[in-house]
């Protein structure tokens, strides 16, 4: 195991996608930056984050749906109320309304999900 390997990775990963749960380790999720700072620590945890990361045993598909979740709050919940998120159907959609379809999963929060759990393999390097 190298942290080599670790770095390439990290490195692929979008800036702000950084301090955003990616990996999920017995039932936690960890940053990217949180995975690279065990790792070059060269705690327990982290050599345990970087075998996950090089034997690629990731997360079963319905991680992916709430690891999505999680994201998307994060993103949101850090806009200010009052912003407004337009769709390419010209549709604008509140902060909060946004939060709301996420939640149930129904309409755009659906689409939405879809979306970052695509980004989340990308970034794992599943696809």
């Amino acid at each position: 195991m190298s942290l080599d390997f670790v770095l390439k990775w990290y490195n692929r990963i979008p800036k702000p996608h950084r301090k955003l749960p990616l990996v999920i380790y017995k039932g936690k999720a960890y940053s990217p930056n949180k995975v690279l700072e065990e790792v070059k620590k060269g705690t327990q945890l982290g050599q345990e984050l970087q075998a996950v990361l090089e034997t690629g045993k990731f997360t079963k598909e319905e991680t992916y749906e709430k690891l999505a979740k999680i994201r998307l709050k994060m993103l949101l919940k850090n806009l200010p109320p009052e912003v407004g998120i337009a769709t390419f159907s010209g549709k604008v959609y509140t902060r909060d309304e946004l939060l709301k379809m996420i939640e149930e999963g129904e309409d755009v929060g659906r689409e939405l999900i879809e979306l970052e759990k695509q980004i989340i393999k990308q970034e794992l390097g599943v696809q």
